[in-house]
């Protein structure tokens, strides 16, 4: 699952942010389809030479992933999955840009339900790890097919040679980008399963689960930005609008944080046991980091703006550098808080860097002085959360509940 993530990253091309990209370059429907059209041949070709490597070195694959033991097949399934996953990704883009989210949410949502529901289906079978790789491969077929109904219009067996060299020299950083991302995102767990105890990495993945309600809402934001930003880029205020977008993003962002931040105890008290309180502690740090990751999105869509992606390359793998680091040196002494620190200091690098190279680019007047607010009273809120435990569960809540009210 974790090749069959990687090789999906790669073999797309960062093909889903430059059709989004190129998309809003016209509006002239002959030149929309082209890019459509080429940016899923450009991902379909990528796929299918992946998965063809992928093949053709599965033995070798097969024997350093599993150690000797046969799992070829699952590996044959996987890069047959790569391929119609890439597509489906770069499809899903589609709909971004077009700013259809009914279509985008109702396709991936049934891939959700077909490919766990064949889960179960094939686990009573007995098909083990087989039977859920080979669920993957036919939600994201069906998928597939379904996605090219809804863009039957949009999509044509044609190619522009200039719209695809062009898509690929905007994409190509991205491609190390993403991979470098990635790992970040990867690097804890690793350090945590080599370096620490099975006990704390159980206890940073719960903490992990609670911080990633912020991660549900950076990840929405996500999707909608971009369209959003791509196709206003020409206007007069685009500066300004910018610079409100990454106000009120924090505005949420930090609410979020707050809630999930005070809250943790008593979520830990009613859907765990004594033994997981631990989990708690890096539950800010982490949800500190995905709000950084929410404002490095923000920052790095100017530099796709610009379409000088290669700028990517400074503003993310410094931040994995660091990350490894951190975790190598703080995971032996203080477990899961330390893979905590490493990933907030790594995000809160990356943001800071894109905001760099961002503004010598383009330069924008942030509201910093209303975000500076923002970040005293949330700091004051949760010191404040500290100051007044009670064992009473009640009573925690309605205090808190009134601090995160008072947040306004």
């Amino acid at each position: 699952n974790v090749l069959f993530f990687l090789l999906t990253t790669i073999g797309s091309l960062g093909m889903d942010t430059a059709m989004i990209r190129f998309y809003y370059d016209s509006g002239e429907p002959r030149y929309r389809t082209l890019v459509v059209s080429s940016s899923l041949f450009l991902a379909l070709a990528a796929g299918v030479i992946l998965a063809g490597i992928g093949l053709a070195f599965s033995p070798a694959i097969n024997a350093m992933l599993f150690d000797g033991v046969n799992h070829i097949k699952i590996l044959h399934v996987t890069m047959f999955a790569v391929v119609v996953s890439v597509v489906n990704t770069v499809q899903l883009a589609l709909f971004q840009a077009k700013r259809q989210p009914a279509r985008y949410s109702a396709l991936t949502f049934f891939r959700f339900t077909l490919m766990y529901g064949l889960s179960v289906f094939f686990l009573i079978r007995g098909d083990s790890v087989y039977g859920l790789m080979i669920s993957q491969l036919i939600a994201y077929s069906i998928t597939l097919a379904f996605g090219f109904f809804f863009a039957r219009n949009d999509f044509r067996l044609a190619i522009s040679p200039k719209i695809s060299k062009e898509m690929l020299v905007f994409s190509a950083p991205l491609i190390i980008g993403s991979v470098s991302i990635w790992l970040l995102s990867s690097s804890d767990r690793f350090f945590l399963l080599r370096l620490s105890t099975l006990n704390e990495l159980g206890l940073y993945s719960l903490g992990s689960r609670l911080a990633s309600i912020v991660l549900f809402a950076v990840t929405a934001f996500q999707m909608a930005w971009p369209q959003f930003a791509f196709s206003r880029a020409n206007e007069a205020n685009t500066a300004y609008t910018n610079a409100r977008i990454l106000t009120y993003y924090l505005f949420v962002g930090i609410l979020l944080v707050l809630g999930v931040t005070l809250f943790t105890p008593e979520i830990l008290r009613i859907l765990a046991t004594p033994s997981y309180s631990g989990a708690g502690s890096v539950v800010f740090l982490l949800s500190c980091s995905f709000l950084f990751y929410g404002c490095y999105i923000i920052f790095f869509i100017i530099l796709s703006l610009t379409k000088k992606t290669l700028s990517i390359l400074p503003v993310t793998i410094p931040p994995l550098i660091v990350s490894v680091a951190l975790n190598y040196y703080l995971v032996p002494s203080m477990g899961g808080m330390g893979s905590a620190v490493a990933s907030t200091s790594a995000y809160l690098l990356m943001a800071t860097l894109t905001f760099a190279f961002t503004n010598r680019l383009f330069p924008i007047r942030y509201e910093w002085s209303r975000i500076a607010k923002m970040i005293l009273v949330a700091g004051i809120i949760i010191v404040a959360g500290r100051i007044f435990p009670s064992d009473s569960l009640l009573i925690n809540i309605t205090v808190k509940t009134s601090l995160v009210l008072a947040y306004f």
